[in-house]
């Protein structure tokens, strides 16, 4: 008999999150032939067709794949084929605004979605803001985490210099704090659902930094999905600053709100009577997207996402925008 060759070979190709995949070879010689199907190299249990397929894709599908196909002649293996699977993530959202006690507690709420718990670090900074030269620091921020029953599941006032969430830090590229420092950060498995962090203080009243951080690798299937903060806006020194991160190998389309008006169907009186709402890549001074007042087209996407509606014509800021990494 004349050994296998190789007639049509694996295509490599790029599928999204949640899709499906099917390799595919041929081969020509005598038959019967036997196929093993390898990825990065390593041979995949129970690919042995000349056909393999891949379900419900992941991030840790991608990779290179390949086929030997072997027969009682010889054996030979196909070229190799790549697949792309792309991925996005926000890996880190922050806030950063005035907080206190009483009704300047700063409220920083966040969801998240997936079937699998997610490792998240929350961070409280109010000192370790002075290393970058703000005054007016809070002195003594308390993070408190609730559920979305409104339990409280979690409390730090000091985070105390620990070995564990030192080293948290670092993996998720956060700035240090001092051992010493009265900062507060929580570093804790959560499932999906919404939750809230809670910044006050009983020092008086400063400007703090809330931060949530996807802790977990990037191959995990539980995603930050959605931040929201509650605060007092001016003008100034007292804007609200929020910041998000980006990660992955594709695009992501993110609706970005400030809402204003729209409090008002909540009963919440004291809101900003014109929020504007301006888009600045890391590092620069330049706005990329800005908008003053929404229009009537976005109002299907707050449905999509699961955001509240706002009224037609209000006087809130939105924005959907396609960010790379």
């Amino acid at each position: 008999g004349s050994a296998p060759a190789v007639t049509t070979q694996p295509i490599s190709q790029t599928v999204v999150e949640g899709g499906s995949v099917t390799f595919t070879v041929a081969a020509t010689g005598t038959a019967p032939f036997t196929y093993q199907w390898k990825k990065d190299g390593v041979a995949i249990t129970g690919a042995t067709s000349a056909t393999y397929t891949l379900a419900n894709l992941q991030a840790t599908a991608a990779g290179v794949y390949s086929v030997t196909v072997t027969n009682a002649a010889g054996s030979v293996t196909s070229t190799i084929s790549t697949l792309t699977v792309p991925v996005s993530r926000l890996a880190n959202l922050s806030v950063r605004s005035a907080a206190g006690t009483g009704d300047q507690t700063l409220i920083v709420g966040f969801a998240i979605a997936g079937s699998a718990p997610k490792q998240v670090l929350v961070r409280g900074i109010g000192p370790g803001l002075t290393q970058f030269g703000l005054a007016g620091a809070l002195a003594d921020p308390q993070l408190r985490l609730f559920n979305s029953a409104g339990v409280q599941t979690d409390l730090n006032d000091d985070w105390g210099g620990g070995a564990t969430l030192a080293n948290a830090f670092t993996a998720v590229g956060a700035f240090g704090l001092p051992a010493t420092s009265k900062d507060a950060a929580l570093l804790v498995p959560l499932a999906a659902g919404a939750y809230t962090a809670q910044i006050s203080s009983t020092a008086g009243t400063g400007t703090a930094l809330v931060e949530a951080y996807d802790s977990d690798a990037a191959t995990a299937t539980a995603r930050l999905v959605n931040l929201s903060a509650r605060t007092q806006v001016g003008t100034g020194d007292n804007i609200l600053i929020i910041g998000f991160v980006i990660t992955g190998n594709a695009p992501k389309t993110v609706l970005i709100r400030a809402v204003g008006p729209g409090l008002a169907q909540f009963g919440l009186g004291g809101v900003l009577t014109d929020p504007q709402l301006r888009l600045f890549p890391a590092g620069s001074d330049t706005a990329t997207h800005t908008n003053d007042n929404w229009d009537g087209p976005l109002a299907t996407t707050f449905t999509a996402t699961g955001a509240f509606g706002l009224p037609a014509g209000s006087k809130d800021a939105a924005l959907l925008v396609t960010l790379q990494p």
